[in-house]
């Protein structure tokens, strides 16, 4: 029973009061809340009975099972130290601020592994595993995608230091669905407005080439006034759109989707109380495969603007990790 599994969370903002509350309804306990800001783990903690901690570097690790780390890119020493210690780890989304910190984790998990898992919650929406579906079942010709929304009121969020970049935090979303509905990408073209660096891109174009031939394009902004959201898949069959935030499937007419934050953690702590991974959709060595495709359209970004204009180009296969 999931219930038997004992938790820390680390990072007690919106992220962390999310995955305790999902936690905590599939039936974990919540053990320990760490946070450098000691009023907002007080906080958390009290509302499941869990003990507060400031550094989360002092977990006591052989008190509990797993750990969700909800920090910003920049701050996830503290997963080292879990699969050190042989504790499941659940990371939100991305991996880190490039395919270096991803690439150091999955190195941890061989040489000590643990079950673990990335926070890219779309892959677990059942318009999306409908899409995905649809796209195996089919010749697939191209995919394309927008995201567009105004920019995030957290301090850390924009600073590339902390989250890689607006590009990097967000948009990753709609790589790793690309990645997840259409294949590995092969080659990425990119291009980005003039302003800031690759790492702090507010507005964003690239084309795709996927290894199985498949074509697509994405457009990302942080500057619109409300989101606009979709992701569009053509096929020698036909073709299937998922609209919005919640990607639903355009035509169907089935209700309101789970909440893809529960099918997540609950995938995860089944994971863990059975020490199977088969329910967990992206690990760490998985959604380094995306940060590497993301670090492949940052250096088409910086390409460019270091020519002063037009697109650039990245041959390197962005699947490697």
């Amino acid at each position: 029973m999931i219930g038997s599994v004992r938790v820390a969370i680390v990072g007690c903002g919106r992220m962390g009061a999310e995955r305790a509350n999902q936690a905590a309804h599939a039936g974990a306990t919540i053990a320990h809340c760490a946070d450098t800001d000691q009023e907002r783990a007080r906080s958390l903690a009290a509302q499941f009975g869990a003990k507060p901690i400031s550094d989360a570097h002092s977990i006591p690790w052989r008190d509990i099972q797993a750990v969700f780390v909800c920090t910003p890119p920049s701050l996830r020493a503290v997963v080292l130290d879990a699969i050190a210690a042989g504790v499941a780890v659940f990371m939100e989304k991305p991996v880190g601020l490039t395919k270096h910190d991803g690439t150091v984790l999955s190195k941890a998990v061989e040489s000590h592994p643990v079950v673990n898992a990335v926070g890219y919650m779309n892959r677990y929406r059942p318009s999306v595993l409908s899409a995905r579906a649809f796209a195996e079942a089919s010749n697939l010709s191209a995919v394309a995608a927008h995201w567009a929304c105004k920019r995030y009121a957290v301090p850390w969020w924009e600073l590339p230091s902390l989250s890689g970049g607006p590009f990097n935090e967000q948009a990753t979303h709609l790589v790793d669905l690309f990645r997840y509905v259409a294949g590995d990408i092969a080659e990425v073209r990119a291009f980005a407005g003039p302003e800031g660096n690759e790492r702090s891109i507010s507005r964003a174009a690239v084309a795709i080439r996927f290894e199985n031939g498949a074509v697509g394009t994405l457009v990302y902004t942080c500057e619109a006034s409300a989101k606009h959201i979709g992701l569009h898949i053509v096929t020698t069959r036909g073709a299937v759109e998922l609209r919005g935030w919640n990607f639903a499937l355009a035509g169907a007419d089935d209700g309101p989707e789970p909440n893809p934050f529960a099918l997540e953690t609950r995938a995860f702590l089944t994971a863990v109380e059975a020490d199977d991974e088969r329910s967990i959709l992206c690990d760490i060595a998985d959604a380094t495969k995306t940060q590497s495709a993301v670090d492949d359209m940052r250096r088409g970004f910086a390409e460019g603007m270091q020519r002063g204009s037009g697109p650039s180009s990245s041959s390197e296969k962005a699947s490697a990790v």
